[in-house]
């Protein structure tokens, strides 16, 4: 009896799954922000990784992932495990007294809370986990475009959820009738987060999009589909109140509309005409949906260009961070802290800062004040490496890899957005950025071939721009 071919394996396709799950259950379950979800978000990923193990360990081989990215991540685990074990200051939640340890050793790495590190910790070390079963499950290409489809449909439901919301004028959010204010979004209580969450998104549906209209262009019914993913998923930006993601929204809009005007030759005399009536199309939905929350966002706008309190408030607190941060430059205070240590901190500014900031707004300030820069160079290490490997491929390959283009599209547009709010802390944004990042990592990926036989590294998904998995120029081939 034959070997089991390589992409047949049922525990590595159980491993794609148990991903495609935590997607979805991520965007489904208020973006993972409470302890709860956080904790099943962490069971699934732990699944995910015991599954693609499985199924190594059933070919007898190991996972496939770089020894630098393994490197990064054993670092960041271990400052994890020093933050608990070296904890410089206890928190009383009774009296709210911060007092410090005089038995912490003061050169290592320690946390001024362990209640508020260890669930962060553990979070950072499923993550972790994810991240190498990934990179190993993104070798293959039809794992890519299984993660794509999936995060490009997930997002075209949130929108779509999104969307009904404010134009039924609902006042409470899925899964629950508790009274929110008119900025939550779907699932999402933060319309910032919906934003970026989007954001992250629309690439894929566009990939899915120009895949379709490369290997099979007469059909119809896809093209409709990922035409109208791709359309609500704006759709629900423009409904959405957050006012960098309009900015945002805005300008990948025009970049779309140009790339799909280059990719509509194959209409021959028609082009114009289907240029013309799609871009009306376009607009019309546009300003349609725009109308549903039209108050709340013209109002935010408003205060944005006359007051600006809202951004005189950031500036206030980015600048407290960076007080925090100069009091712990390479340790940080522990991951975690920052929601306990700011309110120490922003007492000199008053009631300008008043209230439970939780976040910084700022990803990087965040970061800096909670792992330090020691911490913080090896986070931004997992990120900065595995966009600049993207970059690479994609130049090396003639911009031919919608994969690569869709994961690089989602990195940057997220690296944007979290210099003014806190998107990667949001368990359903890391799981994305997190996929996206495997791309990078895992290199140019093979292709799967029914013969059981795997093909080399060097057998690149974009290597010819008339396939996009590998399995269509396969199926020619046979029939010839």
């Amino acid at each position: 009896m034959p070997d089991q071919p390589y992409n047949q394996s049922t525990a590595r396709n159980l491993g794609v799954w148990i991903f495609s799950v935590s997607i979805v259950y991520s965007a489904l379950a208020y973006g993972t922000t409470t302890a709860v979800t956080r904790f099943v978000l962490d069971g699934i990923l732990l699944s995910g990784f015991l599954a693609t193990c499985a199924g190594r360990l059933g070919q007898k081989k190991s996972l496939l992932c770089s020894s630098r990215l393994i490197f990064i991540l054993l670092g960041i685990q271990l400052m994890g495990s020093l933050y608990l074990l070296n904890p410089k200051a206890r928190f009383n939640p009774v009296t709210e007294v911060l007092s410090p340890l005089e038995d912490a050793v003061p050169w290592l790495p320690g946390s001024y809370d362990i209640a508020l590190s260890w669930p962060v910790v553990l979070h950072f070390a499923c993550l972790s986990l994810a991240l190498v079963a990934l990179v190993d499950l993104m070798h293959e290409s039809a794992n890519r475009w299984k993660m794509l489809r999936i995060i490009a449909i997930t997002g075209f439901g949130v929108a779509v959820i999104g969307i009904y919301q404010k134009a039924s004028g609902a006042g409470s959010m899925l899964w629950t009738s508790k009274e929110y204010p008119p900025t939550f979004f779907a699932a999402f209580r933060y319309h910032g987060n919906a934003a970026a969450y989007l954001n992250l998104c629309w690439p894929a549906a566009l990939a899915m999009l120009l895949r379709v209209l490369r290997e099979d262009p007469r059909n119809i019914l896809a093209k409709s589909f990922w035409i109208s993913a791709l359309a609500f998923t704006f759709g629900g930006l423009l409904v959405n109140t957050s006012k960098y993601g309009h900015a945002i929204a805005f300008v990948c809009m025009i970049a779309v509309l140009m790339i799909g005007i280059s990719r509509i030759s194959q209409f021959g005399g028609k082009r114009r005409l289907i240029v013309v009536i799609t871009g009306v199309v376009f607009l019309s939905m546009f300003v349609i949906l725009s109308m549903f929350s039209g108050d709340v966002i013209f109002a935010r706008w408003d205060e944005a260009m006359n007051s600006g309190v809202s951004f005189k408030r950031r500036l206030l607190a980015y600048g407290t961070a960076l007080e925090m941060w100069q009091g712990a430059p390479l340790w940080g205070y522990g991951p975690g802290s920052f929601v306990l240590l700011f309110r120490y901190f922003s007492v000199p500014a008053g009631k300008e800062l008043g209230g439970k900031w939780s976040f910084a707004h700022n990803d990087y300030l965040q970061s800096l004040t909670e792992w330090g820069l020691a911490g913080s160079l090896l986070i931004f290490a997992v990120f900065g490496i595995g966009i600049w490997l993207l970059w690479k491929y994609y130049r090396r390959t003639q911009r031919a890899s919608y994969s690569a283009m869709a994961a690089l599209l989602g990195l940057l547009l997220v690296s944007l957005h979290i210099v003014v709010d806190f998107s990667l802390q949001i368990g359903a944004m890391q799981i994305i950025a997190l996929v996206y990042v495997s791309f990078g990592w895992a290199g140019a990926p093979k292709r799967n071939r029914r013969a059981g036989t795997v093909t080399s590294r060097h057998s690149h998904e974009w290597a010819n721009p008339e396939t996009g998995s590998g399995r269509s120029r396969h199926r020619r081939s046979r029939r010839r």
